[in-house]
């Protein structure tokens, strides 16, 4: 990239001010990344840019990390796995489907506890598909799962 806008327009070197990027290693990595290896090219201080959408992503993502242990995370996906499973259940919240629990995006977290928070099955329901999961890991529990 950097012999490329040498080619190109070798004068930018000295005007380039700013560089936006996602954060990403790839991009803005301390050694190899691209953002890092253009910014040492230039003559003049270089400004790196974050979208607004990325940092508050990184930001829940962390804010999540500290609240919710590997426990906690764990059982959200064995229990949102296996009411996913529940035929009876599924009928009983108007054939919507619980959402599936992916710790990777907070979007889907969020969505996730929301629909179990909405569409609380009864307590009988919940405790009895909370207690299979722990005991059996949401596999082989004898109820009405659709494998």
């Amino acid at each position: 990239m950097v012999q490329f806008i040498h080619a190109v327009a070798p004068e930018r070197r000295c005007q380039l001010i700013g560089i936006a990027c996602d954060g990403a290693s790839n991009m803005d990595g301390k050694h190899r990344g691209v953002v890092t290896r253009l910014t040492r090219q230039c003559t003049s201080d270089v400004h790196r840019v974050w979208c607004g959408a990325h940092q508050l992503d990184l930001v829940v993502k962390k804010s999540i990390n500290k609240l919710w242990d590997e426990t906690f995370k764990s059982i959200t996906t064995d229990l949102t796995s296996h009411l996913r499973r529940q035929t009876n259940l599924v009928r009983q919240c108007g054939r919507v489907r619980c959402p599936s629990f992916v710790e990777t995006r907070w979007v889907s977290m969020g969505s996730t506890l929301a629909w179990l928070v909405l569409n609380r099955p009864n307590e009988f329901v919940f405790e009895t598909a909370v207690r299979r999961v722990v005991d059996y890991g949401g596999d082989d529990c004898g109820c009405d799962c659709q494998d």
